[in-house]
C-alpha cells in the first residue's frame, strides 16, 4: 500500500473503490467505530461529501463501511458511483474523500460531545432497526444466528448486526487514522478505460 488498481470493466459502469485493511474489528462489535465512520461518510444529506461531489458534478452515488471480515483483520471501503466528469478527475474525488476523512478527524478531536451525539442518534437507529426489521423464516434465523456465533458472544447472536453500545472515542480515532494514503488500495473500474 498505496496501490492504484485501474480495471476496464466489459459492462457500462464507473467506479471508484478505496480499500482500507484495518486491524481485526472481532472485539469492537458491542461499539462498532467502522460503522460508525461508514455512517458519517456515508451520508447523503447537505453539506455530506456526497452532497458536495454531486454538486460538483462528479459523483452519483456513495457507499461506506466495513467490506471484508476475515480472522486477524477487515476491510473499511468506500464505492462512488461516478459521473463522466468524475472519472476524468478521479484525483480530485480520491482528494475530497480524504479531506472528509481528515474533518471527521478533526472534528473528533475538537468537538468530542458534538460527536458522541451523532453516535447515540445513530445508536437509537440502529435500536430502532432491531425491534421493528421484519421476522426471517426459522430456518434462515438458525443459519445467521449459527453464524454469528464466530463473530458475537452467544447473548449477543441475536442483535449483535445493531449493537452501538459505547462511545468510544479514542477507538473512533485509532479508527480514522488508518484511513490515510499511506494505506488505501484505489479501484478505477470502467469500461470507459483505455485498453493496455
Amino acid at each position: 500500500m498505496p496501490k492504484i488498481l485501474s480495471v476496464r470493466s466489459e459492462k457500462s459502469i464507473r467506479q471508484l473503490r478505496l480499500t482500507f485493511p484495518v486491524p481485526d474489528i472481532q472485539a469492537d462489535y458491542r461499539d462498532k467505530p467502522l460503522s460508525f465512520i461508514g455512517h458519517l461518510l456515508g451520508h447523503e444529506g447537505k453539506g455530506s461529501l456526497l452532497s458536495g461531489l454531486k454538486e460538483a458534478g462528479l459523483a452519483e452515488s456513495l457507499s461506506a463501511g466495513v467490506g471484508l471480515r476475515y480472522q486477524g483483520g477487515a476491510t473499511f471501503q468506500l464505492d462512488i458511483g461516478l459521473t463522466e466528469a468524475g472519472l476524468d478527475q478521479v484525483e480530485l474525488v480520491v482528494d475530497q474523500v480524504f479531506k472528509a476523512i481528515g474533518f471527521l478527524l478533526q472534528r473528533l478531536n475538537n468537538d468530542v460531545d458534538a460527536m458522541e451525539k451523532l453516535y447515540q442518534e445513530q445508536s437509537q437507529l440502529a435500536k430502532m432497526a432491531f425491534y421493528f426489521f421484519e421476522k426471517p423464516d426459522p430456518i434462515a434465523a438458525v443459519v445467521g444466528a449459527s453464524s454469528g456465533l464466530h463473530f458475537y458472544l452467544p447473548e449477543d447472536v441475536i442483535a449483535g448486526d445493531y449493537l452501538l453500545m459505547d462511545f468510544k472515542p479514542d477507538l473512533i480515532r485509532q479508527r480514522l487514522n488508518r484511513l490515510n494514503t499511506n494505506n488505501a488500495l484505489i479501484s478505477i473500474v470502467s469500461d470507459q478505460l483505455p485498453r493496455r
